[in-house]
Formats: structure tokens, sequence, C-alpha cells
């Protein structure tokens, strides 16, 4: 096993000052998101590093390790660090308000492998939430309390249970509790070849300068994300739905100039947001010969994928 020293430690710490950031407001919030920001990107991807060198580089962790690496790389995502400092907020207002006679709070988010748990006595309450209810509307904040004054059980309770099977919620989940065995690479397809797809890409966009990320096919077809590229693991996934007769090459090319512009271009951060897609990154995007073309086959063939997925 890989040992990373005070990771756990780390986490615990980041807990407390995701509470304090809750509380913030302006410029001392921003500050404050982007100083947490850049020491978790500074970690996750040192850890990156150290994993890199294995074949199934998530076996290497031990499982609380496990689960606090990929609590932290997601969190450092899009606007994820944001969206859960201010559901914080949210949720810790929901416990204030219903228990008025508690005088000491500990909410917290994380990559915990039950839905939550609450533990209080007469003086204080340590509830620790899936990260997943940073997406909750107050409503499933207010309904989690209420479970709690009752002593009744989430499981019995409608809306966390419709809360918990809505899309950002097992979104979120599956992404933090990945498969353990390794991921199965599909670079040829049916009709198409992501390996000639790069190539063409890194030669005409790229002058043949971009290292080549570990290409595959989706597992699924799918009609809402045509491609994504993970960062942490240099991973560039392209939809199966693409590997199709009808769809064009210049398509096909223009999900894979998308993805390998987050890799040349990475991520920023403005104004503590965590920016993937820069005005320069949508400039660049607009430079794909086929730009309009393509927009338009994405399209049809994300609609006609959402019906042919509906009539199952």
């Amino acid at each position: 096993m890989l040992r990373i020293s005070g990771l756990i430690k780390l986490t615990n710490s980041l807990h407390e000052e995701f509470f304090r950031c809750s509380r913030l407001e302006g410029k001392e919030y921003q500050a404050a998101i982007q100083s947490s920001r850049d020491d978790i990107l500074a970690l996750t991807t040192s850890i990156h590093k150290k994993l890199s060198a294995y074949d199934s580089p998530l076996n290497q962790l031990t499982s609380p390790a496990r689960q606090a690496y990929l609590w932290l790389a997601y969190l450092v995502e899009e606007d994820h660090l944001e969206q859960h400092c201010r559901s914080l907020a949210r949720a810790a207002r929901a416990f204030q308000t219903a228990l008025p006679r508690k005088q000491n709070f500990d909410i917290r988010f994380y990559n915990c492998k039950y839905t939550y748990s609450i533990h209080h006595n007469s003086q204080s309450v340590h509830a620790t939430l899936h990260e997943g209810f940073i997406y909750a509307p107050d409503s499933v904040f207010n309904e989690i309390v209420k479970t709690l004054k009752k002593n009744a059980s989430a499981k019995n309770n409608p809306v966390i249970k419709a809360f918990i099977a809505t899309r950002p919620f097992q979104n979120c989940y599956t992404q933090l509790n990945p498969s353990l065995k390794p991921k199965k690479i599909h670079i040829q397809g049916a009709f198409h070849d992501l390996n000639a797809s790069f190539e063409r890409v890194n030669r005409k966009y790229f002058n043949n300068k971009l290292e080549k990320p570990t290409l595959t096919w989706s597992a699924r077809r799918t009609y809402r994300t045509m491609g994504c590229y993970d960062v942490t693991k240099d991973i560039l996934t392209v939809s199966r739905s693409l590997d199709h007769q009808t769809v064009s090459l210049h398509t096909l090319d223009f999900i894979m100039y998308h993805e390998l512009l987050h890799k040349y271009f990475g991520t920023k951060s403005v104004n503590g947001r965590h920016i993937s897609h820069s005005a320069r990154f949508r400039e660049a995007e607009k430079s794909f010969e086929h730009f309009q073309q393509a927009a338009q086959e994405l399209q049809r063939i994300s609609q006609e994928e959402k019906k042919r997925q509906s009539r199952r």
C-alpha cells in the first residue's frame, strides 16, 4: 500500500476550514475558497503523480485514503468546492433553526460510505452527509432534521429517497465510488478509431505537440455528454454514441478537439471560481474548421439517442 502522510488528518482540518468559509461573504469568502482550492489542487496533483506509476493506482491506497483522495479530486473540479461551502451554510442553517437549544454544530459533507450519519446529545450535533447532498434543496435538509427529531430512518422518508435517486446525487456518488477494477480501454470502435482521430487533431491544431492521453470509448451510449477528460488520470473518453457509420469524422474530431483543449488549457481560478471553459478555451473551440456542422450533427445525435433510450 502507498502511504500518503497526513491525508486523513488534512481532511479533518479541511472540514473545519470549509465550515468557517461557509460563514464568510464577499471578498473574504472568495479569498478563502481560492486558498483552499489551491492547496487541494497541489495535494491531489502530488498524489496523482505518485499513483501514476501503478497500473491500478486506486488499489494502492487504503480504503480511508482512497475515499479522501477521490473526495479532494472531486472538490477541485468545476465549481464543486464553492457549491460545497454554500450548501454547507444552508445545511447548518436548517439544523440551527430547527434545533435552537443546541450550542455546537459540526456539519460536514464527505465521501462517506453511508447516506448520512448524525450523532447528538443535549449540547451538540455532529452530522456527516454524503458529498452528493451539496446538490440538495433546503427541503431535503429540513427533512433530515425532522428524521433526527423523530428518531426516524431516512430509508422511509420519501423526500430524502427521491433526492438520492436524482441524477446529481447519483453522478456524484458514482464518481466518488469508482470500480477498483482497471478501466477497460477501447480505442478501436466498430466504425471509428480514436487513435486516428487523435493523430488528425493533434497534427492539425496542436502541431503534434500534445502528449497522447489514454483514449477510450465510453462503456455505454449517451446523449447528454459526448466526451470527457479526466485530468487526474489523463484519460479522454468519447461517447460510444459517436461510433456509428452515420457520424462524420469531423464531428468525432470536434469532440476529440474539445476534450484535448481541456488537457491543453487545464483549469484556472477566477474570483474563487474554478473555470474550465474560459474565454480562450471558447475562442479556440470555435476555430475548429467544421465547428457549426459538428455542433448541428451533435445536436441531432443527442436528440436521436435520447429518443432511442426513452423507448427502452
